[in-house]
């Protein structure tokens, strides 16, 4: 599978049994908590699956959470409203695999 698909599954499972740092800090130095065991797409959320930082560009991103919306491997919304992102136990399922 996709390293980078890989990466976010990761960080989407981590997060969802509180295992992402509690914290961190914006380049302009405020602190930033990852409260919900959740991620959205809405940049203006604290907790915006963007600020994790996965080294793609945004409309790359974009398209990689589409394709794994599509793939099943994680549900919500990328409207950017607020777009709830969590991984689906398809997407744990693939996490855990053995290639």
């Amino acid at each position: 599978m996709n390293a980078d698909i890989m990466s976010v599954l990761q960080f989407l499972y981590k997060l969802r049994n509180s295992e992402v740092e509690s914290s961190y800090t914006e380049a302009n130095g405020i602190v930033v908590t990852w409260n919900p065991p959740w991620a959205t797409t809405n940049e203006n959320y604290n907790h915006s699956i963007y600020k994790a930082n996965f080294g793609l560009s945004k409309k790359a991103f974009r398209r990689l959470l589409k394709s794994m919306l599509k793939a099943e491997l994680v549900s919500g919304c990328l409207c950017g409203c607020r777009g709830d992102i969590e991984i689906t136990q398809k997407g744990i399922n693939a996490l855990f695999a053995k290639e």
